[in-house]
């Protein structure tokens, strides 16, 4: 299980790359899935700055490893994408 850090503690912006394929990828699975391509973006833009905010970038590319792996996502990563919806569905 991967440790949280303090959410009170930002952990920093990642590679501006890594970001870029981050927005690209989750834009397209959403729209993908139906959503509003505005709405998407809206969404995975909340989704990377939460992540970034909780998580160091070592972080994120161990999760990332994990999910390529077929692995669930982690619980507060699920959270993290909920919590974006309801804040810009609603």
């Amino acid at each position: 299980m991967i440790p949280q850090t303090n959410k009170q503690q930002s952990t920093g912006e990642y590679p501006p790359e890594m970001a870029e394929n981050f927005i690209t990828s989750c834009i397209d699975a959403a729209t993908g899935d139906g959503v509003d391509p505005q709405l998407a973006q809206n969404i995975c833009k909340c989704y990377l700055k939460e992540i970034q905010a909780q998580y160091t970038y070592e972080e994120f590319k161990e999760v990332d490893r994990q999910v390529a792996e077929g692995q669930p996502l982690p619980p507060q990563f699920n959270k993290i994408v909920n919590d974006c919806i309801a804040q810009n569905v609603n």
